[in-house]
């Protein structure tokens, strides 16, 4: 067994060429990088990269997947700027001689388009659709690239081999056009999912399909169905469009961009902001925006997050009583007593809790943080039974688990929630862009839509709590990516238009949110729907655009 401890270490590895400009690569950005093991989740391990050579050494043994940075090229028929996007593998099988990793990366591509085709109830598309007549390209393109590349593979093959860069080329171009194929799918998606939601045929027709399955009519109306065999739950009308406000601001920019772009408004209520001092609660910033809201605006109001474990979120006084659970206890459920008790009159829908399970936070036990929950949850329904409650995971995608073994991975995490027992009426997810420390890498839009699906296997509606991205660089896109180029004004409203509406496409889901209507020094890059000057940006007629499109079931001014 010993003298077998060398061989098992060396076979436990993946190798890749990578190359760039033609050549091998010399350094690659990996700050994104990450294993993926079979079941999903995030697996511990070492990437790194040497001279066209990158190198994946799991802790554990059995297939994995590389999920990397990758540039795609320009955009739609190879024009417009480029794209850089975190793209991921398939499962691979570890072993010593290196794979080509543009191919994987297509090999993927063309795996995940197929399995859409099918889970979209796509197939019967026909064959000049342009989803499938770019489909049909980058399957010819793919299968060129895999005889070059297997005319070349062997043991012992050097990065600097002209053979290979060949080969990737053409592995390149299969990617690209696989990537497009799946834009073109999914905006023919999401057109069908807004137009099913906003006529209402995806609500009968779940309807009539639990109720064939339980051999009787339902006993009065409700407003989520979960039928046999669905993806996820069915919830009644369009998702609603709403935005977040900056409680330290009140400007009247502002309040004109929630008024022409959103159903509701989200109100932020860090602990740290309400009672900085133990017993001294300020509510005159969450005031001044309710009244609005609920006086002029006449827009429903979400609120919270109440319990926010995030680092700054809590105040400094209650870190004292860390390790005494009884007290922060007794602490939460007092907390949650004030200010439910202030706004039940006023807020329809509470964003609970957030950051659970986030390195850096307290530390509490899952049980502590469960338990947590459910008193919060508790006391807010005996207050306002009419109430309407969320918990919000900050990262859906998991980079914040990769990078802390500590963490609870977010899918996990979300299980455990439904499992516990507290009525929670759906899961929020917070997509937030703007922060290095959790999603700033740029993913497609695909990614986003099979995000929203494992979410959607809880059987619990589904709320985009927070969404948001840059309006100007941010100094990080060689280690974070980029959408359409450089974040520019243009390019934040065109993923408004295309990502936010493959989530309000989804039957299951319930609200997309906005991070932020104007700028401020919270924001020092450009997230708001005005600037800080007070002049709107292209982002808010993009809102507004969307908004209407879920109304009306139809695409209107832009790309899917």
């Amino acid at each position: 067994m010993g003298n077998q401890g060398p061989l098992e270490r060396r076979r436990r590895m993946l190798k890749f060429f990578v190359h760039r400009d033609g050549g091998p690569a010399e350094g690659w950005p990996l700050a994104h990088a990450g294993i993926i093991a079979a079941d999903g989740a995030t697996a511990p391990g070492e990437v790194r990269v040497e001279h066209g050579v990158l190198t994946v050494v799991p802790k554990n043994a059995g297939p994995v997947s590389l999920e990397v940075l990758f540039p795609l090229g320009p955009g739609g028929n190879g024009s417009g700027p480029a794209r850089e996007v975190l793209l991921t593998t398939t499962l691979l099988p570890q072993r010593a001689m290196p794979y080509l990793l543009s191919l994987e990366l297509a090999r993927k591509q063309l795996m995940r388009f197929l399995n859409a085709l099918e889970e979209w109830n796509l197939a019967m598309l026909p064959a000049d659709h342009p989803a499938l007549v770019t489909f049909e390209r980058a399957r010819e393109d793919f299968s060129v690239a895999l005889v070059s590349w297997r005319s070349v593979q062997q043991e012992g093959m050097n990065a600097d081999d002209p053979a290979i860069a060949a080969a990737d080329e053409k592995s390149r171009r299969a990617l690209r056009d696989a990537a497009e194929a799946s834009e073109l799918l999914l905006a023919e998606a999401v057109a069908e999912g807004l137009a099913a939601r906003a006529d209402g045929s995806w609500f009968s027709d779940a309807m009539e399909r639990a109720e064939r399955s339980l051999g009787r009519p339902a006993k009065q109306p409700v407003a989520v169905v979960k039928a046999p065999e669905a993806h996820g739950v069915t919830l009644a009308g369009v998702a609603r469009v709403g935005c977040a406000v900056d409680p330290s601001s009140f400007e009247p920019p502002a309040q004109a961009a929630l008024a022409k772009a959103a159903d509701f408004i989200t109100v932020p209520m860090p602990w740290s902001a309400i009672e900085p001092a133990e017993g001294k609660y300020q509510f005159a910033a969450t005031d001044r925006w309710i009244e609005w809201a609920v006086r002029k605006g006449k827009l429903p109001v979400v609120a919270g997050p109440v319990l926010d474990l995030a680092p700054g979120k809590l105040p400094e006084w209650l870190f004292i009583w860390e390790n005494d659970y009884d007290t922060l206890r007794e602490l939460v459920y007092e907390h949650v007593r004030q200010v439910v008790t202030r706004y039940r009159r006023t807020v329809q829908w509470w964003t609970l809790a957030s950051s659970l399970g986030v390195e850096g936070a307290l530390s509490l036990r899952f049980e502590q943080i469960a338990d947590l929950l459910r008193v919060a949850s508790t006391v807010t329904r005996k207050l306002q039974p009419q109430s309407r409650v969320q918990v919000e995971v900050v990262d859906p995608f998991a980079l914040y688990a990769a990078r802390s073994q500590r963490s609870v991975p977010p899918l996990l995490l979300a299980e455990l929630i439904a499992q516990t027992g507290a009525p929670v009426d759906a899961i929020g997810l917070r997509v937030d862009l703007t922060d290095a420390t959790t999603a700033a890498a740029v993913r497609d839009a695909m990614a986003f839509s099979e995000v929203l699906d494992r979410y959607a296997d809880l059987d619990r509606p589904i709320s985009v709590t927070f969404a948001a991205c840059p309006s100007k660089p941010t100094g990080t896109e060689g280690e974070s990516g980029s959408w359409d180029g450089a974040w520019s004004p243009q390019v934040q409203a065109d993923w408004i238009t295309r990502v936010m509406a493959v989530a309000a496409a989804k039957p299951y889901v319930h609200s997309v949110c906005w991070g932020v209507a104007q700028d401020t020094a919270r924001t020092p890059v450009g997230a708001g729907l005005v600037d800080a000057s007070g002049s709107p940006r292209p982002s808010l007629a993009a809102l507004a655009s969307l908004r209407q499109s879920v109304r009306a079931g139809s695409q209107s001014g832009g790309q899917a």
